[in-house]
């Protein structure tokens, strides 16, 4: 990124009066020193080559000609770029070829060859006798002094929704935009509205200290009067920063397609008087928000199972409200096998644009946004079961507590066929499992790959999902290791148990030896940082994360079936140990693979 935009600011347009004044007099053709020493307060007495006046000169055109792009195509600004004594000879001059002309006039290339053409005819144009020049020369002189006149009114008025962003902002910053397909202020204010504070990471080579200037400017007082309002807090600020000052904005709750929190349906469907209501409920809930919340509470919070089962109640319970204007405690069979219908059809071609606008929404949209919705776009076969097994263990749930009369899925039998001869092949068999360990045991030795065996040994042998993974101390590892009952694995049976603590020994054995902090409460899967040998440090006390988790284990399987950074001693051992159980098919079968597959053996 240029300094250029950090030294002078994002929103570059700081023409004066007097810079118009300036320009306005050297224009009318009055002597460049006089109008120097008159409006520019940066001019100097000792500057006989007038420099100073020159660069200002300059500076102020290529302002004018970003002003002029704001409110779209405005072709007469360029005329502002002609000099006076251009317009005051009327002797024969020596007419440069195109490209010199293009050198003088348009050096950074922003017009087109027609455009410079017109512009290369307006100054010099055909041959013809002085008083035709003299009449085309005062015809410029006018039209430059009007296209001044029409600049000025613009640099004065406030920016509006409609203007182009490169108008307004640094020209490196505005192709960026527009390179992302944002072309005006409405368009930026959309994208960050719709986005939150990282709206940026969508923008390449758009970094975060440009996206400050840019909110600082959205920011302004006046600015935001003039696009007609503020931008949301929680847009503007970090989420950390939110999370630390405690700063979220409270939204009220309403009626719509909603998240749950700020979600609050009218008496008539919120499912106080449900029709499939039972009589003697054992969970304290008045209506079936409170019920799904009841529901939900069966699982931490911070775990991938309580974000999916609340994912899928809530496009259920939205589904229910808004599609089918029924309660959730109303639903019966009926409802159930429309809902299938519904999730087989949302986003897809049956959709129309409309519906695909009201339930669909690009995937990371903050649930805060005004622009979230409860869908990403067409569900796969794999999605739609689950949302059909989340929303009946739902029902069953509310039914076996009281708080249903029946469970409405009981005999809508809406699975979708197949997908069971899917789901055994989206698993890892003993034979993927022994690839995959003897890939490791041929590994570079060091602390990756001892963090990579135990990583798949604490899902294989421990039964534990990526988020849970997560959690795992180094406290609870030296008690497995010590053979001291560890409560998320005290059911385990005695060969996974004694599998992991294999596993664990010699992963703690590594980290021993390379000096990190054994602290019982740090994270045993720590991310790991590069030395300048080539080699990786452990950071000790900062977990990985659930998406990082999933992306080790990708790499994993794909450098497995490719057999990648294996020598050809190492590939024949690993050929040499399994024999023909190594098949191109098996490998192909890694190569493919899901995290979830080892979860699922």
């Amino acid at each position: 990124m240029s300094l250029s935009w950090l030294d002078n600011g994002t929103i570059l347009i700081k023409v004066g009066a007097h810079h118009l004044a300036f320009l306005r007099g050297y224009l009318e053709g009055l002597d460049l020193a006089t109008l120097a020493r008159r409006y520019l307060e940066t001019a100097t007495s000792p500057d006989p080559e007038l420099r100073v006046a020159r660069t200002t000169l300059k500076w102020i055109r290529a302002q004018l000609l970003i002003v002029a792009r704001r409110r779209g195509h405005f072709p007469e600004a360029r005329l502002i770029l002609i000099d006076p004594d251009k317009l005051r000879d009327v002797t024969v001059r020596v007419i440069p070829s195109l490209e010199e002309f293009r050198e003088q006039r348009d050096p950074h290339e922003l017009y087109s060859e027609a455009e410079l053409i017109e512009i290369f005819q307006e100054e010099y144009g055909q041959p013809a006798g002085n008083e035709r020049r003299v009449r085309r020369n005062e015809r410029l002189r006018r039209r430059q002094l009007l296209a001044l006149n029409t600049l000025e009114k613009m640099i004065g008025a406030p920016p509006a929704l409609d203007d182009e962003v490169s108008g307004w902002l640094h020209p490196i910053l505005a192709k960026r935009l527009q390179a992302a397909n944002i072309h005006t202020l409405n368009d930026l204010r959309q994208i960050i509205a719709g986005r939150g504070y990282r709206w940026w990471t969508r923008v390449p080579r758009f970094g975060e200290k440009a996206a400050a200037q840019v909110l600082a400017w959205l920011g302004n007082e006046a600015v935001e009067r003039s696009l007609g309002g503020s931008l949301d807090q929680r847009a503007r600020t970090k989420a950390s920063i939110l999370r630390q000052r405690a700063q979220e904005v409270a939204r009220p709750k309403s009626f719509g397609i909603l998240p749950l929190e700020y979600l609050q349906p009218p008496p008539a469907l919120d499912g106080s008087q449900g029709c499939n209501r039972g009589a003697n409920s054992r969970i304290d809930a008045e209506d079936d928000l409170g019920a799904i919340g009841s529901w939900l509470a069966r699982h931490d919070a911070k775990t991938a199972s309580w974000r999916t089962n609340r994912k899928e109640a809530e496009r259920f319970l939205l589904w229910s409200l808004v599609k089918r204007g029924k309660p959730l405690s109303s639903l019966d069979r009926d409802d159930c096998l429309a809902y299938r219908v519904f999730l087989e059809s949302v986003g897809g071609e049956r959709f129309a644009a409309e519906e695909t606008a009201m339930w669909c929404a690009p995937r990371g949209t903050p649930r805060w946004s005004p622009f979230w919705r409860p869908f990403e776009g067409k569900l796969s076969a794999s999605s739609i079961n689950l949302s059909l097994t989340v929303a009946g263990s739902l029902c069953r749930w509310l039914a076996a507590n009281g708080y249903l009369r029946a469970n409405p899925w009981q005999s809508a039998k809406v699975r979708i066929r197949g997908e069971a001869v899917a789901s055994a092949r989206e698993c890892f068999g003993v034979r993927h499992w022994k690839i995959l360990q003897a890939f490791i045991d041929h590994s570079a030795p060091g602390l990756a790959t001892e963090r990579l065996r135990l990583l798949t040994h604490l899902i294989w042998h421990g039964h534990m999902r990526l988020g849970e993974v997560r959690l795992v101390s180094i406290g609870d590892l030296e008690k497995l290791v010590s053979g001291v009952t560890v409560t998320r694995w005290e059911k385990l049976d005695r060969s996974d148990r004694a599998a992991l603590a294999s596993a664990a020994s010699r992963y703690l054995a590594v980290l021993q030896e390379q000096k990190v902090d054994l602290a019982k409460s740090n994270p045993a899967l720590h991310a790991l940082n590069a030395t300048r040998g080539g080699g990786v440090a452990s950071t000790g006390t900062r977990p990985l994360t659930p998406h990082a988790i999933y992306l080790l284990l990708c790499s994993l399987f794909r450098n497995c079936a490719s057999l990648s950074g294996l020598s050809g001693e190492h590939t024949h051992a690993l050929h040499g140990l399994f024999g023909a159980e190594v098949t191109q098919d098996l490998l192909a079968e890694i190569a493919k693979a899901q995290p979830r597959y080892l979860l699922r053996s």
